[in-house]
């Protein structure tokens, strides 16, 4: 299709479907770091709590190696969907720009669709290594308890929907970990030993979160 016979309102759709891609990439992302972050004796006193939504990440921090498949499922789908529909979009969007200034994209062509492609790649890895990838991990590390439950409920409707994918996935994994000698832990351990709670409370204390 030629630039021309796109328009705006192509260009805006293209550029839309790019950027919630990245965003459903940094959704993902967030969550997967947040259950990962957030310990589960915390969770059972959110649950003590009432705290709304705290059971939906109870029932997930149970069963976190189902999730965290759904979440790495819902990370590879949306960066191939990305890879794929978004370099093309910013790369018509660049070739409408340079059209919009007076020069002549057909004349051009044997180096403009090259650059544009190019210039694409940068764009599309710099919004998914940002937006998509390094600050929702961020955001989700200092901020674990909120995002979990913030993103819990959206999380058990995607594992469900791809139920048997996941399934799979753990499958496989499970079955690769066992190849390699390590057991099949579906529970994750929420307890220290007396070296780790001393080192816990010395950090705590050097950081002035408790008296020495």
């Amino acid at each position: 299709m030629a630039v021309h016979e796109i328009g705006a309102s192509g260009i805006a759709w293209r550029l839309g479907v790019t950027f919630f891609f990245v965003l459903l990439n940094g959704f993902f992302v967030a969550t997967e770091f947040a259950l990962v972050k957030i310990r589960g004796s915390r969770v059972q006193s959110l649950v003590n709590e009432g705290r709304r939504g705290a059971a939906t990440v109870q029932h997930i921090h149970a069963h976190l190696d189902r999730y965290l498949s759904a979440c790495q499922l819902g990370i590879t789908l949306a960066s191939l969907i990305l890879g794929a529909l978004g370099e093309p979009a910013v790369s018509v969007l660049i070739i409408a720009a340079v059209g919009s200034i007076g020069m002549d994209v057909a004349a051009d062509a044997s180096w403009l669709p090259i650059l544009s492609i190019a210039l694409a790649f940068v764009v599309i890895t710099t919004l998914h290594m940002t937006i998509g990838e390094q600050a929702p991990k961020m955001w989700a590390i200092r901020r674990a308890e909120g995002m979990a439950i913030a993103t819990a409920p959206t999380l058990r409707v995607f594992a469900w929907v791809f139920a048997p994918f996941i399934l799979s996935i753990n499958w496989i994994s499970n079955g690769l970990l066992r190849l390699i000698g390590l057991p099949n832990e579906s529970h994750h351990e929420d307890t220290h030993d007396t070296e780790e709670i001393r080192s816990i409370l010395s950090l705590s204390a050097g950081a002035g979160e408790i008296s020495e």
